[in-house]
């Protein structure tokens, strides 16, 4: 937000929007990214149990890491989203036939709705929600062939779904994620408070006690 505003301090809030999309296009590079060990031990750990529980959802999480899939940076876009005060929700393709799935930050400009899509860098900054839904074959000049017919097949299909109406699209993910970035801080500090608790202590020996002989005393 400080680099919108400090870029153009003149910008409309749509200007600041659209600056937003194209920040995100050079600011990411497409693939997941992970939490490390030295960041959210707790959340690393998760990753051989289920991957999803170790990529960051939050979005200033998601912006200490050079990679971001299309759903991290959607998160990040509809935050800013929210900052700048518009109405936003989320796309989500169910895909089929092995092509994969997507996921969209749709935006509520001036009473439409519009999709952005700073992950696949498409042609145009932006396209009308209603082009996916309906499956609108405008939807091939701005995307990539194979992209496009993933969108194209989905919307035909009805495995398209408008949801997360001005809410966060990872809540539960989210508080997870915060409660395990608090352990992972003073994690150290349980277990160390556990390991005295429960240390093994040595036997005390018990010593023959000496009484002085009668008639004698102590120099």
């Amino acid at each position: 937000m400080t680099t919108l505003n400090s870029a153009n301090p003149n910008a409309t809030q749509l200007q600041k929007l659209d600056a937003a999309d194209a920040l995100l296009r050079k600011r990411f590079v497409h693939g997941y990214s992970y939490f490390r060990m030295k960041q959210n031990w707790m959340a690393a750990f998760l990753r051989p149990v289920w991957d999803d529980l170790a990529a960051p959802v939050r979005p200033d999480d998601i912006l200490k890491f050079r990679r971001a899939a299309c759903s991290q940076q959607a998160i990040v876009f509809q935050e800013i989203a929210k900052r700048l005060g518009f109405e936003f929700a989320s796309v989500r393709i169910n895909g089929q036939e092995n092509l994969g799935g997507h996921f969209l930050p749709t935006i509520k400009i001036e009473g439409q709705w519009w999709v952005y899509d700073a992950n696949q860098e498409i042609a145009a900054r932006r396209y009308p929600l209603d082009w996916l839904m309906t499956a609108d074959a405008q939807i091939s000049n701005v995307y990539q062939p194979d992209v496009a017919r993933l969108l194209l097949n989905s919307a035909h299909a009805k495995r398209v779904r408008f949801t997360d109406l001005n809410e966060n699209a990872a809540e539960q993910a989210s508080l997870l994620h915060g409660a395990l970035a608090l352990l992972s801080s003073v994690g150290w500090m349980l277990a160390l408070l556990l390991w005295a608790i429960l240390r093994p202590r040595p036997k005390q020996q018990n010593l023959p006690v000496e009484f002085p002989q009668p008639g004698k005393c102590a120099a």
